[in-house]
């Protein structure tokens, strides 16, 4: 059987292909896929899951003036051309979307040439190519419900549009507490904060964190900042670098605390404090097993791993997200008691750690907030998918 798979730009997009990839090998062997996307992170993503991946012209369209939108244009029906041929050439019994801008050339292509379409929307808000690509597609999974459903007019279509969930990878689910503390030299005596901003990281949230560091200083945070602001937080710590956080930079020589962290793309600058630009997904699930409080912000992929993991959280939504898609997401989870979301535009460093100090201090809730979290995961979110790309 062969299923075309298409969707990138983010980590966001890509990490539930990922997941759905590895339910549909589970329970088929004889399969044979190919990824259609841009560059990275998607075509790491294929060549780490061992799927052929050919890289096609796509235009982003940017919601604010840039000489970019223009040139961006032309790229889409190149790409669509450019897809039309490959999806001819790889006779595929159906296309899985997973969204972002990089997915709209193919999805048309394969409209054209007649092709099962099943687009996944994560988002309760959904985005501008899912809007266009659902009026293609022969089936239109959702992750959020009601609030996807409103957007896309569900009631209209009824059968084309089926809930779901958002897939986890099963890795995420394997984290061992013991073996969580020895790679982050973590204390069980201590509470430990997992701060991050999503697959590209977050300058605002590693800037708030790096403010608020002096005054957590009872408590272990793991920082995962994305690796294109890896330098920007070191330098104002002189962190001792390693070639792995900061590419192309001659590292000073290291401690040997500082060479201890290298392997696992780590650096400690205080006892309490863990800075790492990424982790894969055997290592995220350490730093979800090992943490007490996440502070994230606020994408549907990131969403459904706190709600599996079952962990209280903090949510800082992206302000310039997509039709605030981030806001709708996080409003979900506080609504249902899982989470507290702040909002970007009144938040500071005083505000953030005096909510943390009463979440850690406050078992009580914390426990309440892991409860209502592990309500909203969907473990399911992958199998389901998988049955409705195998449906004949």
């Amino acid at each position: 059987m062969r299923i075309l798979l298409t969707g990138g730009g983010t980590g966001g997009h890509t990490i539930p292909i990922v997941a759905v990839v590895q339910e549909l090998r589970r329970r088929r062997k004889d399969l044979k896929l190919f990824w259609l996307g841009d560059d990275h992170p998607e075509e790491r993503a294929a060549r780490e899951n061992n799927i052929p991946f050919q890289k096609i012209a796509c235009g982003k369209f940017r919601r604010y003036f840039s000489f970019w939108n223009l040139i961006d244009f032309f790229k889409i029906p190149a790409g669509i051309f450019q897809s039309f041929f490959l999806v001819l050439g790889f006779k595929p019994r159906v296309v899985f979307s997973k969204g972002g801008y990089v997915s709209l050339p193919v999805v048309i292509a394969a409209w054209l040439a007649r092709k099962k379409i099943i687009v996944h929307e994560s988002d309760a808000v959904p985005g501008l190519a899912n809007r266009i690509a659902s009026r293609l597609a022969s089936k239109v999974l959702l992750g959020f419900n009601a609030h996807s459903a409103e957007t896309l007019s569900v009631k209209s279509l009824p059968g084309k549009y089926i809930f779901t969930g958002n897939p986890v990878r099963r890795k995420i689910l394997k984290g061992d507490p013991v073996k969580a503390r020895e790679f982050f030299h973590l204390s069980k005596d201590k509470p430990t904060i997992l701060a991050m901003g999503g697959s590209q990281g977050a300058r605002f949230i590693n800037e708030l964190i790096s403010r608020s560091l002096p005054k957590l200083s009872e408590y272990q945070i793991i920082h995962l900042t994305g690796v294109n602001t890896a330098s920007a937080i070191a330098r104002p710590f002189r962190l001792e670098e390693s070639p792995e956080l900061v590419e192309g930079r001659r590292s000073p020589p290291a401690s040997p605390e500082a060479k201890r962290w290298r392997a696992g793309n780590l650096i400690s600058t205080e006892n309490h404090y863990r800075f790492c630009s990424y982790l894969d997904v055997a290592k995220m699930a350490l730093a979800y097993v090992a943490c007490d409080l996440v502070i994230s912000r606020a994408g549907a992929n990131t969403l459904a791993e706190i709600a599996a993991r079952g962990l209280p959280s903090i949510l800082i939504p992206l302000p310039s997200a997509a039709s605030d898609h981030q806001f709708a997401n996080a409003k979900i989870f506080e609504k249902r008691g899982a989470s507290i979301v702040l909002e970007q535009k009144d938040l500071t460093s005083r505000k953030l750690v005096s909510l943390i100090t009463s979440l850690l201090k406050n078992p009580n809730q914390l426990e309440t907030m892991s409860k209502k979290a592990k309500s909203l995961a969907k473990f399911d979110a992958a199998r389901k998918i998988a049955s409705e790309i195998l449906k004949k």
